[in-house]
């Protein structure tokens, strides 16, 4: 391994590209595909034995600057089709930027410059260099992600056109799938990648992570209907002082099964010693505090902080409404009124005139398609108070409130919340992570001196 790239170097790239894919609406060349491509490059680079023979700095780089074209260029048939050439100009006067020795630059651009085009038209990189290779076989098994051809199939337009195209995608996915071999440098992965057992494991946790190289770290879990998506703005800001961690809860993925408290305290525990975590701050918003709670509470051992974002330890606070929710559960975890439930709530008129707060397109659609599974899991983790165990915690406990959430409300909680022994901090607004402030406000949590995009932040109550 003669070329290395400090961590510097790789930490200011990866801060300053993913910047620039974030606001990508496409998951076929945003910020998470570059993440996700990354991981797949350490895999491919550990299931062929090799990791010796790389810089995972140098790896990691490749991989977050090889889509940066749609950055600046809008995804059409000239921009795919001259994808490479247009980067490797992009990507030459990039480097110019930093102290990185020649050699090491044109490893970089010759392997953005050569990793398009291998699926479907078989364009590889056999006689060129590893990480080149590495590269173009990562993305490749990226167009298979899960998350990736899920978006594409859910976002089209119910048009004989748009029908149509969706039927010649799905044609070529499982011809792909079934000829993967064909389109990859190393045709072993087509098998070695998806059987490995690391690979089932990872199957299985979708997450999101950034700042990779960062020793603190924070661990945040979203809510029922939500994607550890949510968080990415706040893990890009938070991404050079902070290894940023986003868990999507099995929920969102499986629309079949209901959770519950214990199982997806479980699913955490999982995931935690899957990457082998130790002191983190673990970070629950809404619903799904009570998970947080949960797993600090059993492993408080592992966790260094615990913060509930618009949550509490008890939703229903009065006991006789306790035990009327749980007498009518049953009837409410019926799959019918589940169904029924889900399509009234996304409905916007409805939520117009009952004047429920904006949900995005994506939390809108989870809700209707997991409808069973998500909103199932809503109502088991509603009707659970673990208050006694949030008491007995004996790390540090914050609570983060916002005073017009109109989903778990301060005025409603504020007598219950200030009895607890914890801190508890309350914004004037924010919502229930609705508006863009919410995440500006919390950066202030984590950073000393944030760089405020919309309006100036303070913290207006601390106790």
């Amino acid at each position: 391994m003669d070329q290395k790239l400090s961590d510097e170097n790789y930490k200011t790239i990866e801060a300053f590209a993913l910047s620039k894919m974030s606001d990508l609406k496409s998951v076929s060349h945003n910020d998470y595909h570059v993440i996700r491509v990354r991981d797949n490059a350490f895999k491919i680079a550990k299931l062929l034995g090799v990791e010796e023979r790389i810089d995972k700095n140098l790896l990691a780089t490749i991989c977050m600057l090889h889509d940066f074209t749609y950055s600046v260029r809008k995804p059409n048939i000239y921009t795919y089709i001259f994808e490479g050439r247009i980067e490797r100009r992009m990507i030459r006067s990039l480097l110019k930027r930093f102290d990185i020795p020649d050699e090491t630059k044109e490893i970089i651009i010759d392997a953005v410059f050569r990793h398009a085009h291998s699926f479907p038209f078989k364009k590889l990189n056999k006689k060129h260099g590893l990480y080149t290779k590495i590269l173009q076989d990562a993305d490749t098994l990226d167009f298979f992600d899960v998350s990736r051809v899920n978006y594409f199939l859910t976002n089209q337009n119910k048009s004989f056109f748009k029908s149509l195209r969706k039927a010649m995608a799905n044609a070529l996915l499982r011809y792909g799938k079934n000829n993967l071999g064909l389109f990859l440098n190393y045709p072993v992965l087509a098998k070695t990648f998806f059987e490995n057992p690391s690979m089932k494991q990872k199957d299985r946790f979708h997450y999101y992570e950034y700042g990779i190289n960062n020793s603190e770290t924070l661990l945040f879990l979203p809510g029922y209907a939500d994607s550890g998506l949510m968080y990415q703005k706040l893990g890009r800001s938070l991404s050079k002082d902070y290894r940023v961690l986003a868990l999507d809860f099995p929920m969102i993925h499986d629309p079949e099964k209901i959770y519950d408290l214990t199982s997806l305290t479980n699913f955490v525990d999982d995931f935690v010693k899957e990457l082998r975590l130790t002191n983190f701050t673990i970070v629950g918003f809404s619903s799904c505090g009570l998970v947080a709670i949960s797993y600090t509470y059993n492993r408080s051992d592992k966790v260094k902080e615990l913060i509930l974002l618009n949550s509490v330890p008890r939703f229903i606070l009065s006991k006789v409404n306790r035990k009327i929710y749980q007498f009518v559960k049953p009837f409410i975890l019926l799959r019918p009124i589940l169904f029924i439930y889900s399509r009234i709530n996304t409905n916007k008129t409805f939520r117009k005139i009952m004047k429920l707060p904006h949900t995005s397109t994506f939390t809108r659609e989870r809700m209707r398609t997991y409808y069973y599974s998500a909103t199932g899991t809503a109502v088991n983790l509603i009707g659970e108070s673990i208050f006694a165990r949030f008491k007995k915690i004996k790390v540090p406990k914050k609570i983060i409130f916002f005073k017009d959430d109109t989903i778990i409300p301060w005025e409603r909680y504020q007598r219950f919340v200030e009895k607890l022994d914890c801190e508890v901090v309350v914004f004037s607004e924010g919502l229930h992570a609705d508006k863009r402030i919410y995440w500006e406000k919390l950066k202030t949590l984590w950073l000393k001196t944030p760089k405020i995009e919309f309006q100036d932040v303070s913290i207006e109550k601390s106790k």
